[in-house]
């Protein structure tokens, strides 16, 4: 087959949308995506005879990934060391590869277009939720809450085999979606939002992810200010319906109260025995990671040791046995990034992020700028770029809008 049959330029039109139904994909299957969109990148260079440089933006853009390979070679002993480089592969694979697309690609509409698709997968992920729920189980047992969870939580999380995403990183997708139709309702009067504003706020609450509910809260908060300047009675009506449909769901939905609770409870007792809850292991990570980060200050760990560290550290200092059923991360990728690599991995890694943060304030949109620092707040509490689901997200968003601000420029 001859190059000039297979054209390049117009399949990227088809493959970039199958990048914003990544939710509902299993994590080999984000790989496969890289691989389609690498093979016609390569073929689209060749065909256009597009000599390859890399500029500054896109070394900056793959700062995490030399990070980890750095670290991993200076650690290396066999092989088994540089198996956390493929963590972060998308760090590299995306900047690289978004560099070469062309910029037609990323136009207003299509930006639309990626969101409305990313949107409408979180949506039948979250009718598939509630549908297969109410299948296997009754009405009553959708207010049953065990150990401060709820059984809808559970049973997304857990009893689900497919469309399996962990609570925190949905509900950050979904929030960035959230945003979106509230932007599109207030802006554009797209009374349709109406559907996705609806059940993108119940599954936040369904879901009782701490720390994305207290930044729905936020966001609710700020929005009318920024979004709906001058317009005084559409302020007073949002504020009226949000502190009405707030106070009914904070009193009906199953496990919130329990969930809130237990930080009150949980953040002053260590955990003991078989008294332990997702609040009191995260303190324990927390007093382990700032020890291990103090004592590994310059080179770290090695990103392969940090597990075994953390497992040491929890196993030295706490009388429970919550660390030998899961072997736990920082919760922290901050924290992650200082005790894996040293002080120069993580100023490495706060470059990036300022760069990232340049990107944003160069785009200036209210709803990149939303995304950007719920990720951040996010990775307080998480280790949310050592997830495939986490890094494909954040670059792609990243690399998206960056595309976009390109093509206005050029």
């Amino acid at each position: 087959m001859k190059l000039n049959i297979i054209d390049s330029e117009k399949n990227f039109q088809y493959i970039l949308p199958l990048f914003f139904l990544f939710p509902i994909f299993k994590e080999s299957l984000l790989t496969f995506l890289i691989i389609i969109l690498s093979i016609n990148t390569i073929f689209y260079l060749i065909q256009n005879k597009i000599k390859i440089a890399i500029n500054k933006d896109v070394f900056l853009l793959t700062i995490p990934f030399w990070i980890v390979f750095i670290s991993s070679v200076f650690y290396f002993k066999n092989f088994e060391t540089l198996k956390p480089i493929k963590n972060v592969l998308f760090f590299l694979l995306f900047p690289v590869l978004f560099y070469f697309i062309p910029k037609s690609n990323f136009t207003d509409e299509k930006i639309k277009q990626y969101i409305t698709i990313l949107k409408n997968s979180c949506l039948f992920i979250i009718f598939t939720y509630i549908i297969a729920f109410f299948y296997n189980y009754s009405v009553s047992d959708f207010f049953i809450v065990a150990h401060r969870v709820s059984k809808f939580r559970q049973f997304a999380y857990e009893e689900i085999s497919f469309l399996k995403i962990h609570p925190t990183y949905f509900t950050s997708i979904v929030l960035f979606c959230l945003a979106f139709s509230l932007i599109n309702l207030f802006r554009f009067k797209k009374w349709s939002e109406l559907l996705y504003i609806v059940f993108f706020t119940l599954i936040i609450f369904f879901f009782v992810s701490k720390i994305n509910l207290i930044f729905l809260f936020l966001f609710l908060l700020i929005f009318p200010l920024i979004n709906l300047k001058g317009l005084f009675y559409q302020k007073i009506l949002f504020y009226t319906s949000f502190l009405f449909i707030s106070l009914f769901l904070i009193k009906n939905t199953p496990g919130l109260y329990e969930r809130f609770h237990e930080l009150k409870i949980s953040l002053t007792n260590a955990p003991k025995d078989l008294s332990y809850d997702s609040t009191n292991i995260r303190v324990a990570l927390y007093n382990c990671d700032y020890s291990l980060a103090k004592d590994n200050f310059w080179f770290g760990v090695g990103f392969e040791n940090i597990k075994n560290e953390i497992e040491y550290c929890l196993k030295s200092n706490y009388n429970s046995s919550f660390y030998l059923d899961h072997q736990y991360l920082s919760h922290n990728y901050f924290f992650y990034i200082l005790i894996s690599s040293g002080i120069l991995g993580l100023l490495g890694f706060l470059l990036y992020l300022t760069h990232v943060l340049k990107i944003a304030l160069r785009v200036n949109l209210f709803l990149f700028y939303f995304f950007f620092i719920n990720i951040i707040v996010v990775s307080l509490t998480e280790d949310f770029f050592y997830r495939a689901f986490g890094s494909f997200y954040f670059n792609l968003i990243v690399l998206m809008y960056f595309k976009n601000y390109r093509s206005k420029e050029s």
